[in-house]
């Protein structure tokens, strides 16, 4: 019988086989999502269970109105907004529909390894690339009730850092790039390790990634490792066929599309037999998933109640089943187990109920101040001391007196730590405590430090700190912050996010402190200057089919060095980046040669409306006045601020436009690209050609170029 025409083959008793039909017998609306495009319902898969699984990408509101697994009490945790990644899971026929779980960015692809788990390539969130608060891309265990902190908050101010000790953590991290789909190499004919490992997809940097993937009690980690790269290579979906060979496909924004295979050659190695430390992680890690999941079936308001087992677990030392156990509590009334929570004393369980517990009733920050006392902070471990520290911010902002000399008199002494991670998370707590001690000391850590990310981390933290300054700490502050400006970051993210704390910073001085200073604090970023024109007259309307013969060349430096300058002359670094140079509008080009092929890449120069970045579209606003304006919307330091900042000229993307939001009718994002047509109408087919070159170049002339780019990338 067919599974998906039933009735292509259904006999009736003592009849014949009926007739084909090319029509499904029923349609059936099983489940349907509100929210934008873009970022959007991206994958569904049938899960071991008989479920059906939709992952969705940060565009898409989760919906109120069915059970929800993740914690309850993710709205009054700020920042929170609706529209989020998240999975919903429902039974075939609809049934059962609920949020599985959720704090997603853009995940493309869902996948179930042989014990019923299920995992996915999250997406970074580009706009905050080279700020200390961007996140990398991430392979992460979609488990029930999981929250991975992400809001769609980005680029507001102050930044919101999207990693805390009471996330769901990942398992592995990637770093920069785009994915696509994900699938395990199951039904592969590969050798063992690649039969057990899961196949990620990046779409930016052309590159298939196996990660071979370790149990770790109730959780797993993962090692990743480059499987297959290409240059271009704008990966879209994989699958193992019934030959188990691995097929994939390339596309996407309409650029060239093909339909590759990947064979294994020779014969599959029979899997070693399991080591006795093997096999009795195995046991552990079976032991610690079942522990989880009767957990995790707590995982419901309204369901069933076990708050004995819930508190239990809270002391058990892996990270997963806590965090299970945790939101296990919080899906049951805060009266019932407030008590027992505040009379835990071991450090463990009892951080894990105490956070549980600032969620659920904001009230008790007094008291859990008070029980964080009675714990000796530098006799913790790292991780334990880390959510300590967590906590202690969770409950300042939530008292309005709280005991502060107490709470200095614990801190103070741990700062300088010798770990930077520590450093990282007590520094802001102390500078708003008491600048007079912390102000000195953490320009002491920026002193010491080597990691350009830390050291803005630090200048975020300072930037409004009116205590605590000498004459040689205030002027080390501002010089480190213009030296900042020579980062290499990315083409939004970094730039933006100085340029924010540098006013901030001057906002706070008097007047002659600010002509003091504002010269060591450094400009903000420049546009690069127009060329020179005067010489150049139109040569032709080019087209993609002008250049059908030419672009099977093999460049030399010279070539190259002439498209640098090409490069400027058509007006392309006013606009984008190339590896450091240029001024940040549309999408950075760095890595541009890796997704598109030279005829892909010409054409999206030629015609720039063809195929359009979501996040890069022109927004057409029509106002109260019968007005109606386009350009780019700028990020403002406060997405609450009540007008918008709009660039109506590409070509001087620093000029903007304020415009009431309550004089704003409608917004739409148009189909004509914010990148103008023709800008190579006055170039030469060699030049054109040069610069195509040019943008297949690494664009990094000197070593110390390169350890810049990567210091902030590390």
């Amino acid at each position: 019988g067919c599974p998906f025409f039933p009735t292509l083959a259904k006999y009736e008793e003592g009849g014949e086989l009926e007739a084909c039909s090319d029509q499904f017998e029923e349609v059936k609306s099983l489940y349907q999502s509100e929210g934008g495009v873009g970022h959007g319902r991206n994958d569904l898969a049938l899960g071991p269970d008989g479920k059906i699984y939709a992952i969705q990408g940060d565009s898409v509101r989760i919906p109120e109105n069915i059970a929800n697994r993740t914690s309850p009490l993710r709205p009054g945790i700020l920042p929170y907004r609706p529209n989020e990644g998240h999975v919903v899971r429902m039974d075939k026929d609809g049934g059962n529909l609920e949020v599985f779980c959720g704090g997603l960015r853009n995940p493309y692809g869902i996948a179930f390894n042989r014990e019923g788990e299920s995992f996915t390539y999250d997406a970074d969130a580009e706009n905050d690339m080279g700020t200390p608060w961007y996140r990398p891309t991430q392979v992460k265990h979609l488990r029930s009730g999981a929250d991975f902190g992400w809001r769609a908050v980005t680029r507001s101010w102050p930044p919101y850092y999207p990693d805390h000790p009471d996330n769901a953590q990942p398992s592995v991290h990637i770093g920069k790039g785009s994915p696509t789909s994900v699938k395990f190499g199951h039904d592969s004919n590969f050798p063992p390790a690649y039969r057990n490992a899961l196949f990620i997809l990046d779409w930016t940097y052309g590159r298939i990634l196996a990660i071979h993937m370790m149990e770790r009690g109730a959780g797993y980690f993962g090692v990743p490792e480059v499987f297959l790269q290409g240059s271009p290579l704008n990966l879209t979906d994989l699958g193992f066929g019934p030959d188990g060979a691995l097929y994939f496909v390339t596309g996407g924004r309409r650029t060239k599309s093909a339909l590759y295979r990947v064979r294994h050659v020779g014969s599959s190695n029979k899997s070693a037999a399991a080591t006795l430390q093997l096999e009795a992680r195995t046991d552990l890690s079976r032991k610690a998933r079942d522990v989880r999941r009767r957990l995790e079936a707590l995982h419901r308001r309204g369901g069933p109640h076990d708050i004995r087992t819930a508190l239990e677990h809270l002391g058990n030392p892996d990270p997963t089943i806590r965090y299970a156990a945790r939101i296990a509590l919080e899906h049951q009334p805060h009266e019932k187990w407030r008590g027992p929570a505040l009379q835990l004393k071991a450090p463990l369980p009892a951080l894990a109920a105490w956070t549980a517990l600032i969620h659920a009733d904001p009230k008790s920050a007094p008291v859990i101040l008070d029980c964080l006392l009675g714990i000796q902070p530098g006799s913790l471990p790292e991780d334990l001391l880390l959510e300590a520290l967590h906590l202690y911010s969770l409950c300042l902002a939530k008292s309005e007196s709280p005991p502060v000399d107490a709470i200095l008199k614990q801190l103070h002494p741990l700062f300088p730590n010798p770990s930077p991670v520590v450093n990282w998370v007590l520094a802001p707590i102390l500078v708003e405590l008491d600048p007079k001690k912390a102000v000195g000391k953490t320009m002491r850590v920026i002193g010491d430090s080597r990691d350009p990310v830390e050291r803005v981390h630090h200048l975020y933290n300072l930037r409004q700190a009116r205590e605590g300054w000498t004459p040689d700490t205030q002027r080390a502050y501002f010089q480190t912050l213009g030296e900042a400006s020579g980062y290499i970051g990315d083409s939004r993210g970094l730039p933006r996010s100085l340029t924010r704390i540098r006013n901030e910073s001057l906002s706070i001085l008097s007047e002659p402190e600010k002509i003091q200073f504002t010269p060591l604090a450094g400009k903000k970023l420049e546009l690069p200057p127009l060329p020179d024109l005067s010489g150049r007259k139109f040569v032709r309307a080019w087209k993609p089919d002008d250049f059908v013969r030419d672009l099977n060349f093999k460049a030399d430096e010279k070539e190259v060095s002439r498209g640098r300058k090409i490069f400027a002359v058509a007006l392309c670094s006013r606009c984008h980046r190339f590896h450091g140079e240029g001024y940040p509008v549309g999408p950075d080009l760095s890595g541009v040669a890796n997704r598109l092929g030279r005829r892909d890449l010409l054409r999206s120069i030629l015609l720039p409306s063809e195929t359009i970045a979501q996040n890069h579209r022109t927004d057409i606003l029509e106002l109260k006045s019968g007005q109606t304006m386009a350009g780019q919307i700028i990020p403002t330091l406060d997405y609450r601020a009540p007008h918008l900042l709009l660039a109506e000229n590409p070509i001087y993307p620093d000029q903007v436009r304020k415009i009431a939001k309550l004089d704003v009718v409608s917004r739409r994002r148009s189909d004509v690209s914010i990148m103008p047509p023709g800008l190579l109408n006055n170039l030469e087919k060699q030049e054109i050609l040069q610069l195509l070159a040019f943008l297949e170049s690494t664009g990094r002339e000197d070593t110390f170029h390169l350890f810049l780019y990567l210091a902030v990338w590390r």
